[in-house]
C-alpha cells in the first residue's frame, strides 16, 4: 500500500500553535520567578544572619558567665580567708562607726578579692563586726560581693602566763615574773612546792596549799581567788597551722613545702613508727622552719643555743614527748612555738642566758614541764581527752620542775573571728 503525504489542514496548525504557546511562559509570568527568587535568597540570608548572631550572643553569655562564677568564687574565698586571719589585734582597734579596707589579694592568677570590716555596734557590750567582700575577675566588677557577714571575736586564751581548763598540780618550784604573771585553772589547784609570782592565782574550784606555798618576789604570802569564774579557752587544731608548713609528716609521708614526698622510711631526716603513729627526726636533721604532724611526735635531740637559738615551730595532731637542750623561738608568724592537739610533754635543759621556749605554747590535752625551763610567753593546757590516735602521756596537767617563766601577755594573737550571721550575696554593677 502506497504512503501519500497528508496535508495539514488548517485545524491542525491551530492546535500546534497552541501547544507551543503552552509550553513557553508568558512575559508577566517570568517577573514572578524573579521575586520568588530573590525571596528566598533574602530569607536564606536572614536565617543566616540570625544563626551567626544567636552563636555570637552565646559566646558572649558563655564568657560573662564565667566571669561571674570566677568572681563569686573569689569573693567567697576572700570571706574564708579574713574571717581565718581576722583577730582581735586586727580590729580590736576600730570605734563604733569607723572601718578598715584591705588590699586587693589575689586569688588565681585572673581573678581577686577586696575586704571591708565596719564596726556596728553602738559601743556598748558585744562588737559586732561587718564583713563586705567583693570579688572580681579579670580586673573587672562582674561578680557577686559578700555582704552583711556579721561576725564577733572571741575572747581568746587568757592572757594569763598559766591556763589550765581543768586541774593543775604544782608539785615544783616555779617562778613566773612579768605584766601577765597570772596562774588560773577551770579545775583545782595544787601546790606541793613554792609558786613564786607577781601576779593572781586563780580557780574556778579550790586551791590547796597545803603540800606547799604561793609568794611573792618579796616573800610575802599570796591568797589565792577560789570559785572564780571560769575562763574560756578555745580549742586550736593543728590543721589550721599546716597549711604552710616546711614539713608535714602524714600516713608515714613526708612532705616537703613544695608537696614533694618521701616515706618515712626512706627518708634521711625523719623515722616513724607505724604501731604508734609516731614519727621522730633523726639525730641532727630537725632544722628551722614549721614542722605539722599528722601523728605524734618525739624530739630527743638538742636544738640550738642560748646565743643563736632555732627558729621552730613544732605543731602535731597527736602527743609531743620532747627532752633536750632545746633553744627554740617561733617560727610560725602568729607566735605558736609549740601546738599539741594531745598530751604534751617538755623536758628541757637550762643553759645561763638561755630561754629554752619563746612564744605561745599550747596543749590540746595535758601538759607537763618536768625541768628547770626558761619559758617566755604562755603555756596554756585545755585538758581535753586524749584525740583518736593519741599517745596517753599524762593524766593530769603538772609544773614538776622548777620552770621560770616571763609572762609576755601574748594571747596568740588576739580573739579569732565568729560569724553570728549568715552571710547574703548581692551583684555588684
Amino acid at each position: 500500500m502506497r504512503r501519500t503525504k497528508r496535508t495539514i489542514g488548517p485545524r491542525n496548525r491551530r492546535l500546534r500553535a497552541s501547544a507551543g504557546r503552552a509550553l513557553r511562559p508568558a512575559a508577566n509570568e517570568q517577573g514572578y520567578v524573579l521575586l520568588w527568587a530573590i525571596f528566598g535568597f533574602v530569607l536564606v540570608g536572614g536565617l543566616l544572619a540570625a544563626t551567626l548572631s544567636t552563636a555570637a550572643s552565646e559566646r558572649r553569655a558563655a564568657g560573662a558567665n564565667a566571669q561571674w562564677k570566677a568572681s563569686f568564687y573569689a569573693a567567697e574565698a576572700g570571706l574564708r580567708e579574713v574571717l581565718g586571719f581576722a583577730n582581735d589585734t586586727l580590729v580590736g582597734g576600730l570605734d563604733p562607726g569607723q572601718s578598715m579596707e584591705l588590699a586587693w589579694r589575689p586569688v588565681t592568677t585572673s581573678a581577686d578579692y577586696r575586704a571591708v570590716i565596719y564596726r556596728v555596734d553602738g559601743g556598748a557590750g558585744q562588737k559586732l563586726y561587718l564583713l563586705n567582700v567583693t570579688g572580681r575577675s579579670g580586673g573587672a566588677f562582674t561578680g557577686y560581693s559578700a555582704q552583711n557577714l556579721m561576725f564577733t571575736i572571741d575572747a581568746g586564751p587568757p592572757a594569763a602566763a598559766i591556763v589550765a581548763n581543768g586541774p593543775l598540780v604544782i608539785s615544783g618550784d616555779p617562778e613566773l615574773t612579768g605584766a601577765c604573771a597570772d596562774v588560773t585553772a577551770n579545775g583545782s589547784i595544787s601546790i606541793g612546792g613554792t609558786l613564786t609570782t607577781e601576779g593572781r592565782v586563780s580557780s574556778a574550784g579550790y586551791v590547796d596549799v597545803s603540800g606547799g606555798a604561793i609568794v611573792n618576789w618579796e616573800g610575802m604570802t599570796v591568797t589565792p581567788e577560789e570559785n572564780a569564774d571560769p575562763v574560756s579557752i578555745p580549742a586550736m587544731a593543728a590543721a589550721d597551722f599546716c597549711a604552710d608548713a616546711d614539713v608535714t609528716l602524714r600516713n608515714g609521708y613526708v612532705i616537703d613545702a613544695a608537696g614533694d614526698s618521701v616515706t618515712a622510711e626512706s627518708s634521711t631526716a625523719w623515722k616513724w613508727d607505724d604501731n604508734k603513729d609516731l614519727y621522730e627526726p633523726d639525730k641532727d636533721e630537725l632544722t628551722a622552719g614549721t614542722v605539722c604532724a599528722f601523728g605524734n611526735l618525739k624530739v630527743s635531740e638538742d636544738l640550738g643555743t642560748p646565743a643563736s637559738p632555732l627558729s621552730l615551730s613544732l605543731i602535731t595532731s597527736g602527743s609531743l614527748d620532747m627532752h633536750g637542750k632545746v633553744f627554740m623561738v617561733a617560727d610560725d608568724p602568729s607566735g605558736l612555738v609549740v601546738l599539741t592537739e594531745g598530751d604534751m610533754k617538755l623536758h628541757a635543759y637550762p643553759e645561763v642566758g638561755g630561754t629554752n621556749f619563746a612564744g605561745f605554747i599550747y596543749a590540746g590535752s595535758q601538759c607537763e614541764i618536768d625541768n628547770d625551763s626558761v619559758v617566755q610567753g604562755q603555756l596554756v593546757c585545755r585538758d581535753d581527752p586524749d584525740p583518736a590516735g593519741a599517745q596517753n602521756l599524762l593524766d593530769v596537767s603538772d609544773l614538776s620542775g622548777d620552770l621560770v617563766l616571763t609572762g609576755s601577755c601574748v594571747v596568740g594573737g588576739g580573739g579569732n573571728a565568729v560569724p553570728i550571721v549568715s552571710r547574703a550575696w548581692s551583684p555588684v554593677f
